[in-house]
């Protein structure tokens, strides 16, 4: 597939100047925080869509779910794309799909319709973490590579703070429809942002894979599947599952479970996922900037890990005063947070030649798999009356 002219560049990123580097790393979180901000489309909105369409609970929350069902299913699938015609290209056509998501949510008669729109944005998602690290992979050098993890991962979560305030605000002066239209024009904008800096975003797939299956024996060329033979990529899926599984819970019923077990004020309470967020966000900056010395990532993981889990037993086991549970809250987002950047590291190192947009589809849809799976399972345990499973889980 011909593409913009750029000059050949080793795998290590190292033939752009630093400025560039930054440029990159700039624009492809800036898409990141669209992919996340898409993540809550509908949410922000489902007190306006269920008076508008007389909908259940189960009807809304059904809208999500064929969201994370079609995103996770296609992510998988789509690092075969990303391989075969490179990750520039899909990232434009995801983009385009968005806008294409917000017009037909915008003008949705019906609830079908509302469930088209929510399966083409899910569509939109998928592609993001398999062209977002193929890009950054080629085109940043390793020195820089922890960082631009980082600011990768923190505008993810400025999307999902940004999606309410957005939604919200203009619905409440225009309408939810115009609303939608908002979000499709800011995915317009973005698709501008990406295509001024083509030249820097653009890999060459075909090229790079066979470099590198030359350099490897064929081993990748000779089998489109060998790459599934790799222990690591079963083991980062599990990881990327289990780790979201607990974030949706930490996002779906951690506060009402901490108001329960801690008799907390709802004032307080609504603020406990925004509190996790901004501590797992300054926590993933730290991780990238201070911590991000590959060497060391697999240790870097797990104590991050292992600091969470004491700080969520805590919440779910130590009495508290009021006060406390905001602090553990940022504290548990900030331990896990650290993790993020060496997290994607250890992902990175597993990555054989040739196969990038493989790997990264396979990897990273266990994020959508846990977080279809957490609100289910752990509304079971609120329902049978044990809000500490929460923490447990």
């Amino acid at each position: 597939m011909s593409g913009p002219t750029v000059t050949a560049e080793p795998a290590s990123g190292s033939g752009l100047e630093p400025a560039m580097q930054t440029r990159v790393i700039a624009v492809i979180s800036l898409a990141h925080g669209l992919s996340h901000f898409f993540h809550l489309i509908l949410a922000p909105l489902f007190p306006l869509l269920k008076e508008a369409f007389s909908l259940s609970y189960s009807e809304l929350g059904l809208l999500m779910t064929v969201f994370f069902i079609v995103s996770g299913v296609a992510q998988a699938l789509s690092g075969f794309v990303v391989d075969r015609f490179g990750a520039f290209p899909v990232l434009v056509g995801s983009l385009s799909l968005f806008v294409l998501a917000a017009l037909v949510l915008a003008v949705a008669p019906s609830y079908g319709v509302l469930m088209l729109g929510s399966a083409i944005a899910g569509l939109g998602n998928a592609a993001f973490h398999p062209v977002d690290y193929s890009i950054l992979n080629a085109r940043i050098g390793a020195a820089r590579l922890g960082r631009a993890y980082a600011v990768h991962g923190v505008c993810g979560s400025l999307g999902w703070a940004c999606a309410p305030l957005l939604l919200v605000g203009v619905s409440s002066v225009a309408g939810w429809r115009v609303a939608l239209l908002a979000a499709g024009g800011l995915a317009v904008l973005i698709i501008a942002i990406v295509w001024w800096a083509r030249h820097q975003l653009w890999v060459r797939a075909e090229r790079d894979r066979q470099v590198a299956a030359r350099a490897a024996g064929q081993s990748i060329e000779a089998s489109t599947f060998g790459f599934m033979k790799l222990p690591g990529l079963w083991l980062s899926f599990v990881y990327f599952c289990g780790t979201a599984f607990a974030i949706g819970g930490v996002q779906s019923f951690g506060p009402a479970s901490a108001a329960q077990l801690h008799d907390l004020p709802v004032a307080q309470v609504a603020l406990l996922v925004t509190i996790y967020m901004v501590g797992s966000a300054c926590g993933t900056l730290f991780g990238g900037y201070v911590l991000g010395n590959p060497a060391y990532a697999q240790r870097v993981v797990s104590a991050s890990l292992a600091v969470a889990l004491c700080f969520a037993i805590m919440i779910g086991y130590l009495p508290t005063p009021v006060w406390v549970s905001p602090v553990l809250f940022a504290l548990m987002g900030f331990s896990a947070g650290v993790g993020t950047p060496a997290r994607d590291l250890l992902v990175k190192r597993a990555v054989p030649p040739g196969a990038s947009g493989r790997v990264y589809g396979i990897v990273y849809s266990g994020l959508d798999v846990g977080v279809a799976l957490a609100p289910a399972m752990f509304g079971l345990m609120m329902d049978a009356h044990w809000p500490a499973g929460i923490w447990v889980g």
